[in-house]
């Protein structure tokens, strides 16, 4: 790994921003942009000090966090910290359930709804970087078909009202649930008034992928039924014929 991209995966880790990075360096937030960019390199006491902060050597070779933590997760847990604020009192002030915001500051979450993100980041009267939102939408992107969002599916106010297809895992994060819609709040409705098991710890996380097209929403729907096999245990005789 490039000394540029270990710098970035390494700020991004530890929640900081390029201008909180340069302000402990003692430099600009172009000086840390451009060494990002690979257009430019630390001087060697900059270096020295990027090392202490962030621990990243001009091997290129970051520390290794909890591997699934996002860029967001580590941001708001870095932020909520700085603020001096508990889950609690965070969840509280943002409307979003305290289980919500630590499966995001745990990694169980790894790219929540915007509208989550924003209530969160409003609640601590900051903007969230844009270089940890671009990072987040990268890395869940299934080429091709659009980006995995994670969801609470116990928590109703953060249901997507958006057509697609959505999966239900349980506490130990193995699927058990494929389906699709084209409201997918609504059939979370549907599921909590009609399934005995749309409960914890049987349902603990959720993730989507906006598609609009029913046609290609039942093709994409039966295609991870199969691929997941046994692990969709209560739906997969929807596609077993």
């Amino acid at each position: 790994m490039s000394y540029a991209n270990a710098l970035k995966k390494a700020r991004l880790r530890a929640g900081w921003s390029q201008a909180k990075v340069a302000e402990k360096v003692g430099v600009t937030p172009n000086a840390v942009c451009a060494w990002e960019a690979g257009r430019a390199c630390p001087a060697e006491k900059n270096a020295r000090m990027i090392k202490r902060f962030l621990g990243v050597s001009s091997g290129g070779d970051p520390p290794e966090p909890p591997p699934e933590t996002s860029a967001f997760g580590a941001w708001l847990r870095r932020a909520r910290e700085d603020a001096h604020m508990s889950v609690q009192e965070l969840s509280e002030e943002s409307g979003v359930s305290l289980v919500g915001i630590y499966n995001i500051e745990q990694g169980k979450s790894l790219n929540p709804r915007t509208e989550t993100k924003v209530k969160l980041a409003n609640a601590l009267k900051l903007d969230i970087p844009k270089d940890v939102q671009r990072e987040d939408e990268k890395a869940q992107e299934i080429e091709g078909v659009g980006i995995l969002t994670d969801f609470d599916p116990l928590e109703p106010k953060d249901w997507p009202s958006d057509p697609g297809v959505y999966i239900l895992y349980d506490v130990t994060e193995r699927p058990v649930y494929v389906g699709e819609s084209q409201e997918i709040a609504a059939r979370m409705r549907q599921h909590r008034a009609d399934k005995f098991w749309f409960n914890y710890p049987i349902v603990a996380t959720a993730s989507y992928i906006k598609i609009r097209g029913r046609d290609e929403r039942l093709k994409v729907e039966k295609l991870l039924i199969k691929f997941l096999k046994s692990n969709a245990v209560i739906n997969k005789r929807h596609v077993d014929y």
